[in-house]
């Protein structure tokens, strides 16, 4: 189908889920794999909310993807959500320590340590998140933060 017609797997649904969010939403990684395989950028695809492949994989705690998606498409680690939100943000926000340690090796090894400074539309940094939230990985967050 990707072959004929390689727009499908940009299309949503009236839900606002792409092909990539309905795979990863019903564990079907064989799916999901394929179309990686298929076209890269569709990890970037903004669905519902503009919550696009990685910030799923990040809200659901999915290190393993997560991974993979990093990789397949280093630039994903830039979107945003409607309300402002990185994947490293809403992981922090749903207490992922799994994913805000694949997320924050990422941002170390590839130099975008800047994210980390991004603001959602509140104002909060992903170290005012997690802070608040007294998470462990606070004061990791806070030495990458001050490295900068």
């Amino acid at each position: 189908m990707m072959n004929l017609k390689p727009s499908f797997g940009r299309k949503l649904k009236t839900d606002g889920l792409s092909p990539l969010h309905l795979a990863l939403q019903n564990q079907h990684y064989e799916t999901v794999r394929q179309l990686i395989s298929f076209d890269k950028e569709l990890i970037r695809v903004k669905g519902r909310e503009s919550f696009t492949a990685l910030h799923y994989v990040a809200l659901r705690n999915d290190r393993v993807r997560l991974a993979k998606f990093l990789c397949a498409c280093p630039a994903a680690i830039e979107d945003r959500t409607i309300r402002g939100e990185t994947a490293m943000h809403i992981a922090v926000k749903r207490l992922n320590s799994e994913a805000s340690e694949v997320l924050l090796g990422w941002m170390r090894r590839t130099h975008r340590r800047q994210i980390l400074n991004w603001m959602d539309n509140e104002g909060n940094t992903a170290l005012h998140i997690a802070v608040s939230t007294l998470q462990p990985q606070a004061c990791y967050l806070s030495i990458l933060w001050f490295s900068l």
